[in-house]
C-alpha cells in the first residue's frame, strides 16, 4: 500500500508539473519565445510543491530553411531559419524522470 501511496504522489506531482510547463509555454509571447531561443532572456522557472527553490525549465529550439517551390518560378524562394516549436524539459530526481513538453523536429 505504501509503495503505491508513493507511485500516486509522484503521478499527481508530474501532472502537475506538466500543466505548468504547457501553461508556461502556451502563455509565452513571441518576444519571450525569441528571446529564450537567443539566450537574451534567463529560462523560464518552476517552483515544485513543497519546494522553495525554482528549477530552471530547459528551452529547446531549433530552426529550419524553407523553400518555395511552386508551378510558376517568379513565387519560387527560400526562407531562411524559421523558427520551429519550442520544447521545454525538466530533469529532477523528485519527479522520477526528465518531463518535456512541446517538442522540436530532429
Amino acid at each position: 500500500m505504501s509503495r503505491m501511496l508513493v507511485s500516486q504522489q509522484q503521478n499527481n506531482l508530474q501532472y502537475i508539473v506538466i500543466n505548468d510547463l504547457r501553461t508556461k509555454l502556451q502563455s509565452a509571447t513571441a518576444k519571450e519565445r525569441e528571446d529564450w531561443c537567443a539566450g537574451g532572456l534567463p529560462p523560464p522557472t518552476i517552483t515544485l510543491p513543497k519546494q522553495e527553490d525554482p528549477i530552471n525549465i530547459t528551452v529547446t529550439c531549433k530552426k529550419v530553411g524553407i523553400s518555395i517551390i511552386n508551378s510558376n518560378p517568379t513565387y519560387n524562394r527560400p526562407i531562411p531559419d524559421v523558427s520551429l516549436a519550442i520544447k521545454f524539459e525538466i530533469n529532477e530526481a523528485s519527479l522520477g524522470e526528465k518531463i518535456t513538453v512541446g517538442e522540436a523536429l530532429e
